[in-house]
């Protein structure tokens, strides 16, 4: 396993969201988020916390399988 750095875990999350075609004003909003805070977790500034992880791969139809969560809130890919 691979821990992710903030950036690559914005990466995933962009590229994901680019894939199911949504904008980042959409997906801001389904996840409860404003389009500030997303774009912050996209471009690395921020990293994501556990439930907000999972609501976006929820809301990108991605498997959390792809990326795994760990106990110290670090996110890590299996290579």
């Amino acid at each position: 396993m691979t821990i992710l750095t903030d950036a690559e875990v914005g990466t995933m999350l962009r590229q994901d969201r680019d894939a199911s075609e949504m904008t980042l004003g959409e997906a801001a909003e389904l996840a409860g988020i404003t389009p500030g805070a997303l774009y912050r977790i996209e471009q690395g500034y921020d990293r994501p916390d556990v439930d907000m992880f999972a609501r976006l791969c929820n809301i990108y139809t991605m498997p959390v399988s792809e990326a795994q969560v760990v106990a110290d809130n670090s996110l890590t890919v299996s290579q």
